[in-house]
């Protein structure tokens, strides 16, 4: 699933049992070290705070576009619960 923002891949896998794995990926065209790892920082958080509510055995990857600089927490964290709630990924 595509968004100016970010962009989900998400896989089911049996085998993880009842939990999920996450990856997080921030090409360097978004910016330099501390520009990427806020942005990081932000999905990292925005995942957490839907992950209760998240089904269980799943491999998830969030990359960050190159716009995700420009935005703020609030709205990556909208849009991620977005593309979770359209990919099926809740209970």
């Amino acid at each position: 699933m595509r968004s100016p923002l970010v962009v989900l891949y998400y896989m089911k896998n049996k085998s993880l049992g009842k939990r999920n794995l996450l990856g997080l990926t921030v090409s360097t065209k978004v910016g330099k070290a501390v520009r990427r790892n806020k942005v990081r920082r932000w999905m990292r958080e925005a995942y957490r705070a839907y992950e209760p509510k998240l089904c269980c055995g799943y491999y998830i990857v969030l990359v960050a576009r190159i716009c995700a600089v420009d935005g703020d927490y609030s709205g990556i964290s909208k849009v991620i619960g977005g593309m979770f709630k359209r990919a099926g990924l809740f209970e």
